[in-house]
């Protein structure tokens, strides 16, 4: 096992722009980048977060929507990240790559959120 650190600020600002910002024109993503950034301090140096959210905001082709990442109340249960999700990373570790994906990236979503299987797997 090999254990790293976490990315400098820098360096998760440009993981999540090149995925953000993946095939996008340069004055389509102006106005996007301080909310970015702030969604990439959230992240505190962890490159799958950053890689997952900045996949999810690059189908986000709004402010505002990027703005609902940046302002999810998911980011304020800490809580719930002791009590649930430390036990859950003994099985995590053991998902398929792509089940981890799938995971990750479904918990960025709003509690309750009602997304259809084909939105979901388009998505």
């Amino acid at each position: 096992m090999i254990l790293l650190d976490k990315l400098r600020d820098r360096d998760c600002l440009a993981l999540f722009n090149s995925i953000a910002f993946l095939d996008r024109e340069e004055d389509e993503a102006n106005g996007f980048g301080a909310i970015g950034e702030e969604i990439v301090k959230k992240c505190k140096g962890l490159p799958l977060t950053v890689k997952t959210l900045g996949s999810l905001v690059w189908h986000k082709k709004t402010r505002e929507e990027w703005r609902e990442v940046l302002n999810s109340k998911i980011w304020e249960l800490e809580e719930v990240e002791e009590q649930v999700f430390r036990p859950l990373l003994l099985s995590y570790s053991d998902l398929t790559p792509a089940v981890k994906r799938c995971l990750l990236y479904c918990a960025i979503f709003l509690k309750d959120y009602e997304l259809g299987k084909n939105n979901l797997i388009e998505l």
